[in-house]
């Protein structure tokens, strides 16, 4: 969502909160009703606690979250590992792999893009190479 996308969604929430639950009850409907989403109606609670605390920024972050502490999608968390180490944009994603996992694991990191920035910033290695790789760019 643009920042200026999130400054209107907040301007309407305050003017118009029933607006606003509305589109997030719509929202929050179309989420469940994803066949992607098999496990939505037993983890919806840990989802909701995920969101409120801030842990997860969306329904996808907080639904891969709490399934996965629960031990219901493996497949699907394998399914989003693999799309995610595909992206071009994640092109150290072998590197840094293990750390993530830690990251994750510890609570340091909440989803996979936030323990990718994390172990990346933290590796002597990708440093190295993203150094080497300016250079030639130059």
């Amino acid at each position: 969502m643009t920042v200026l996308a999130s400054l209107w969604v907040l301007l309407r929430s305050y003017f118009n909160p029933r607006a606003h639950r509305a589109d997030l009850a719509a929202e929050i409907a179309a989420f469940a009703g994803d066949p992607n989403h098999p496990h939505f109606s037993e983890v919806r609670s840990e989802m909701g606690a995920l969101l409120k605390s801030g842990a997860a920024a969306s329904l996808t972050e907080a639904y891969t979250v709490a399934t996965v502490a629960r031990g219901l999608s493996q497949t699907h968390a394998f399914g989003q590992i693999a799309v995610f180490a595909a992206d071009p944009d994640n092109r150290y994603f072998g590197i840094v792999r293990q750390e993530m996992s830690e990251l994750i694991r510890a609570g340091v990191a909440v989803g996979l893009s936030d323990a990718y920035q994390l172990a990346i910033q933290n590796s002597p290695e990708v440093r190295m190479l993203e150094n080497a790789r300016s250079v030639r760019v130059s």
